[in-house]
């Protein structure tokens, strides 16, 4: 049976997460609850698929590259030199219908509409998150409720968030930088250099539509909003202390409670005090 064709989907029968095909089914189950990988022969790496450590031995070992055919950038990575020439030599634009995002290739705005126009199907039974596909919720559910943690293949690093190990796994290993044509900085990621360059460069900036506050980051006034507008706190659950944003209740829980990484904030409620 064609299950994509069908619009089935095949499920683990160890968690929820849910595929298309069967071959990736038994990658996760390998990967995620049989612990199976693949070790380099010429040193202590370890892979967590075959496809990871061919493309080790090729950047470590084989001194492999890709290089621009159309420029003289190059990378260690397949998928990296494929973004660097959607974004430096395709001057196409894909702009959203319902909004002013301008994604770079199709698949930039079939993913943008997809995450924040179409209505959310699947629900989270333990908070209040909704995502637009099943594996998505999957991930959402491990991470958070779970306490699983993706793990660079390199290194000892680990982190939550799949974008995170991606732009360590770019900066740290594979030597892959995003600088700025303009200026001297350099980013993690294509994402962060063009909210550089839109920032820095093209005076672009994010305003407060209650007030008369601006800033060069969205979230920035976003967070402005909540503050300043709807009252909201994020409180300690180890003392009585009150914040008005996340960072400084993180910061206060690593410097008065020792703890690096709180994994569950407080939520934040409504008040009647404004500052």
């Amino acid at each position: 049976m064609n299950v994509a064709h069908k619009g089935l989907k095949l499920k683990c029968d160890e968690c929820n997460y849910e595929c298309k095909n069967k071959s990736n089914l038994e990658k996760h189950k390998q990967k995620t609850h049989q612990g199976i990988t693949f070790t380099c022969n010429d040193c202590s790496y370890v892979g967590s698929t075959k496809n990871k450590l061919r493309e080790h031995i090729r950047v470590k070992h084989e001194g492999y590259k890709y290089i621009c055919d159309q420029c003289d950038h190059w990378t260690t990575d397949a998928s990296s030199l494929k973004h660097h020439k959607n974004s430096k030599h395709d001057t196409r634009t894909f702009p959203c219908a319902k909004c002013k995002y301008i994604g770079n290739t199709l698949k930039d705005l079939k993913k943008h509409t997809k995450i924040m126009h179409e209505p959310k199907k699947f629900l989270c039974d333990q908070c209040d998150y909704a995502a637009a596909e099943m594996q998505t919720l999957t991930e959402h559910k491990m991470i958070n409720h779970e306490g699983f943690r993706l793990q660079c293949e390199y290194c000892d690093y680990s982190t939550k968030a799949r974008s995170s190990l991606r732009d360590h796994r770019n900066v740290e290993h594979l030597g892959i930088k995003f600088l700025c044509d303009l200026c001297e900085y350099i980013g993690r990621n294509q994402s962060e250099l063009k909210k550089h360059k839109a920032k820095r460069h093209e005076g672009l900036r994010f305003y407060c539509d209650v007030c008369d506050y601006s800033a060069l980051a969205k979230a920035t006034v976003k967070e402005h909003k909540k503050v300043k507008h709807e009252g909201l706190r994020f409180y300690c659950d180890e003392c009585p202390c009150i914040f008005i944003c996340k960072e400084n209740l993180k910061k206060h829980k690593r410097k008065r409670h020792d703890i690096a990484e709180p994994i569950i904030l407080t939520p934040a409620i409504k008040t009647d005090i404004h500052i």
